[in-house]
């Protein structure tokens, strides 16, 4: 890409992995390993004999005893069946939905789309989605595996998901085909596995790239012909894992299976009665090594590569290939003894090949793979120490740390949890687990851990435990739990596109968050002395009304979601200073009719139900400007075909920003005007379930659309292509703010419901209580809680950038070549100082400070605004657009947000009233501005 061009030019440098200091915090460290397996890993009958006894002694101490036996997780619990909740849980395995309602029920039409844009035939028996009970994906971070080209094809090299430390894609490749095997017709459509890419980090001053060398794969499949991969029936996509499927062509019943898993250290495929094969574009330096020590000689031929069977040999659990070319050494785990063969290509090839696969099909087998170098010999300069070329790195511990722990892997079912506490308050300890399901490779060795009894396994733990990447705000506040050690290591760790990549052993990572609680109003009063101009402001704004096509729903929900909530907003602020009741109703009155025309299906431009997907979108506007109004009406759909169209909604773009906006609107109108909220609870119900879906037994709409909960943060790209291709630099997001503003109207939202239908809403006359919606209206509360503590976490680590702020060199996220102080966009594999709209810095750091609402308090940290103010004026003072657009305004509140509320107080007469109606200002008010800067902290010399 252009990025990663511009990266090279500028002298970026590449890193690879590295053994780090011990680190301070307080995660549990790994003892360091000898490369000596444990010997239980090779004898189950003495494994079986310790877990008897450990039994059988606790046993016989509960009998004799007579004490209640601690708690301790079932195997069910590892292998991700669903748990009971824990006291104070709000959230079991699969909370019940918010609703079961169809949209179409509540008037909205039904979205017509062609086969380009509809599910592809990757989604198997369930491309029909929502329409057969099964909605599907549209935001994940693993969406571009899945997502097809303008022709219908899924294995191009933009087919590829960042899974942490690895790239993978399907790409198609011939070094899986034996020189004289008929053409395949399809070549070019269809797969053979997948190609593990190791990428390393190009750095400028303002992009953060992961690159990597193609031909430097190792691509894991089959000997056998196989048919095109789908998304496997058995292993639904969730919010960690998909899981991809090859159906043998020949052999009935014969099938490869891939887990793919958010930070698995090896990418690790199932088979049933298929030969497993490894494959690469490069030949090996020396020999394979079999069990790393006896050498297995590959036939050489520059016609056939087909490997000869009578120079096989057996391989009772690994083979480590080193290549030529990339300095890699990789590690192939075997789950079963195998007799394997190899051939390749001369070393002076122009097209260079290896391939590697077992002689015997595996009846039910697994094989992982995994990199335990990438400078083995130092010839590699790209992941090589620039001072270090020719003595290459001793990642001895680290290999020996992948043999460890080889046998147990993260499957299909692993899932998200958390768990509220049983108190309810402002500021609570929630606690996030990932249970990552796991599974040991050897079908005999899971037989027997499934027959192990529960207390006897929670012994074995250093036994069974997989191995797993953690991100940089995963291990500061990962806690050791009954059943998991969840214990960081040293050795291995890595530079991703988040930061520092360390491995973790445990079966179910749990982490601590605290939630905090959301309010319409800022945390403390207006300050008394600029309470007057708050007063001038709210009179000359009051009488608001949003862009005349708005009323009409005619446009884009993006712009006309943000200035019902500037409404909103005003409201709020006019009603918490006293302000005439009447016209505080009437603005009311006028902010709910205003966003009722978007949720009752007479806006010009409608929001339809997709039953393909199953989400809500837009049908979108062909706007004409001189008449104001949209040229086409449903079901003609401008947005269903054009990705350009209102922002790509109709390709599930944006939704959590623009519906964000749309239900702080209606949380207000909710407020002040209870039965209408009561009245259209529903029909906002499905802009949440848009975006916040919490349920599997929702059969309307996917769960978590937007949430990537590895990562913390969300992902506003949706479906849409470019250039009829994926984004080759996958999912993105560009205004972490927005995100977080999103989840936050979610949380005022089901906390201003929840007093509605618990029949005592502010001092209003009281109204009939509905306790059964008034438990669904709480835990939309607590989930948008949830979902904004997350969100903001994640923005404060992945688009602040403050030098120096962390202890280095783990949580130093961006390398020091990168000079900003925020990103723009953080996409799958880069991080630009860009927006969608420019590049200039002024927009950059503003498109991270809106909108402006209470929550921003803890988002917005003084110390990473005290660092970006300075770069902020200067790119504004240099652009008369800064000011008239009202991006200034920004800088003035940032400045208010660090202490300097005077200058921020005076600088606002700058800002024109005609900037508050353009499209970087249209969403803020004056009396909002004003009311930011009257109620932040007061410094030690205005207190006095």
């Amino acid at each position: 890409s252009a990025a990663a061009a511009t990266a090279t030019a500028t002298g970026a440098m590449g890193y690879g992995s590295v053994e780090l200091p011990a680190r301070p915090p307080r995660t549990v460290q790994v003892a360091e390993a000898d490369g000596e397996q444990d010997a239980v890993h090779r004898r189950p009958a003495f494994r079986v004999f310790c877990a008897a006894w450990v039994a059988l002694l606790l046993a016989l101490s509960a009998v004799f005893t007579r004490q209640p036996q601690a708690a301790v997780p079932g195997r069910g619990e590892l292998r991700g069946e669903a748990a009971a909740p824990v006291e104070g849980s709000a959230w079991p395995a699969n909370p019940d939905p918010f609703s079961t309602v169809n949209p179409v029920d509540l008037g909205f039409q039904q979205a017509l789309r062609d086969e380009v844009t509809a599910p592809g035939r990757i989604f198997g028996d369930v491309r029909h989605g929502a329409a057969s009970g099964t909605p599907l994906p549209t935001n994940a971070w693993y969406q571009n595996l899945l997502m097809h080209d303008i022709s219908g094809r899924f294995n191009a090299v933009e087919n590829k998901a960042n899974t942490i430390p690895y790239l993978l894609d399907t790409a198609v490749k011939d070094v899986g085909r034996a020189q004289g095997e008929d053409e395949d017709p399809t070549a070019g459509t269809t797969s053979n596995g997948l190609r593990i890419h190791y990428p390393n980090l190009l750095a400028s001053a303002t992009v953060v790239q992961l690159a990597y060398d193609e031909p430097a794969a190792l691509q894991l499949g089959s000997a056998e012909a196989v048919k095109e991969q789908i998304v496997a029936a058995s292993a639904p996509p969730n919010e960690l894992s998909v899981t991809l499927e090859w159906a043998a062509e020949a052999v009935a019943g014969a099938v490869m299976r891939a887990p793919i898993v958010r930070g698995m250290a090896y990418v690790t495929m199932e088979y049933e009665m298929l030969s497993p094969l490894v494959s690469g574009q490069m030949v090996p330096a020396g020999a394979p090594l079999l069990d790393g020590r006896v050498p297995l000689k590959c036939s050489v031929d520059s016609q056939s590569r087909a490997p000869k069977a009578k120079a096989a040999g057996t391989a009772k659990e690994f083979v480590e290939l080193h290549f030529m070319q990339s300095d890699y050494t990789w590690l192939v785990f075997l789950s079963e003894p195998a007799r394997v063969a190899c051939s390749q290509s001369p070393p002076d090839a122009e097209n260079q090949f290896f391939r590697m696969q077992t002689l015997d099909a595996m009846r039910t087998g697994v094989v992982r793979v995994a990199l335990a170098n990438n400078c083995t010999t130092g010839t590699n300069p790209t992941h090589c120490a620039p001072d270090a070329t020719g003595t290459g790195r001793d990642q001895t511990k680290h290999a020996a740390l992948l043999r460890k722990h080889r046998t147990m892997y993260p499957t299909g079912d692993a899932k998200v949890q958390f768990t509220f506490p049983v108190r309810d308050s402002e500021v609570e300890d929630l606690t996030l687990a990932f249970d990552w399901a796991p599974r040991h490779m050897n079908s005999s060795m899971e037989s027997l851990l499934k027959a192990t009894p529960p207390a006897a396994l929670h012994t074995l733990d250093d036994v069974v435990e997989p191995l797993m990447y953690a991100l940089p705000h995963h291990m500061d506040d990962m806690v050791w739990t009954v059943g998991s050690s969840n214990a960081v290591s040293k050795f291995g760790c890595l530079r991703s596109i988040h930061g520092y990549s360390c491995p973790v052993s445990g079966g179910r990572w749990t982490m601590s968050n605290t939630v905090h609680g959301v309010s319409f109003s800022a945390p403390r009063s207006i300050n008394r002395d600029m309470r007057a101009a708050i007063e001038q402001a709210v009179r000359d704004e009051i009488d608001y009304d949003v862009d005349e096509n708005y009323r009409r729903g005619a446009g884009d929900t993006y712009f006309a979601g943000k200035q019902l909530a500037k409404l909103g907003r005003i409201i709020i602020i006019a009603d918490e200073i006293g302000f005439d009741s009447r016209k505080v109703r009437e603005a009311a009155q006028r902010l709910a009719k205003r966003a009722e025309i978007w949720l009752n299906g007479e806006a010009e431009a409608p929001l339809l139900f997709d039953g393909y997907w199953g989400g809500l979108v837009s049908c979108g506007c062909d706007f004409d400007e001189a008449a104001g109004a949209c040229t086409n009406r449903y079901p003609v759909c401008p947005a269903l075909t054009n990705a350009g169209n209102n922002f790509g909604h109709g390709y599930y773009n944006d939704h959590h920003f623009h519906y964000g906006y749309h239900i702080y609107a209606a949380a207000v109108a909710s407020r002040f005007l209870p039965e209408w909220g009561k009245k259209h609870f529903e029909h906002v119900l499905a802009m949440i379930r848009d975006i916040a879906n919490p349920s599997l037994s929702d059969k309307f709409f996917h769960t978590w659309r937007h949430k990537d909960w590895f990562l913390g943060s969300s992902w506003a790209s949706g479906i849409a292509p470019i250039q009829g291709h994926p984004y080759p630099n996958g999912r993105n997001q560009e205004s972490s703010s927005e995100a977080v503003a999103s989840y936050e109207a979610v949380a005022l939202y089901g906390s201003t419901m929840a007093e509605i239908f618990g029949g005592t809403p502010w001092g209003l006359p009281e109204i009939p209580a509905n306790p059964k919606s008034a438990t669904v209206a709480q835990k939309i509360r607590d989930l948008g809680r949830l979902l904004l503590s997350t969100e903001i976490r994640s923005a404060k680590r992945y688009w602040h950038v403050v030098q120096g702020k962390f202890d280095a060199p783990y949580d130093s996220i961006y390398p020091s070549e990168y000079q900003p102080y925020a990103v723009g966009m953080l996409w799958s594999i880069m991080a630009q100082f860009q927006t969608w709209f420019g590049s200039a810095p002024f927009l950059v750091y503003g498109i991270q400070m809106v909108p402006n609402t209470p929550t921003m308090e803890l988002l917005l940290e003084p110390e990473w605004l005290e660092e970006l103010l300075p770069d902020f004026k200067t790119s504004c003072d240099a652009d008369p657009m800064c000011t008239e657009q009202g991006w200034k305004l920004l800088y003035f509140l940032a400045q208010a947000a660090v202490g300097n509320t005077t200058a921020a107080w005076a600088g606002l007469d700058e800002i024109p009233d005609a900037a508050y109606l353009t499209p970087g200002g249209n969403g803020h008010s004056r009396a909002n501005s004003l009311y930011w800067i009257a109620t932040r902290p007061l410094t030690p010399a205005e207190e006095h």
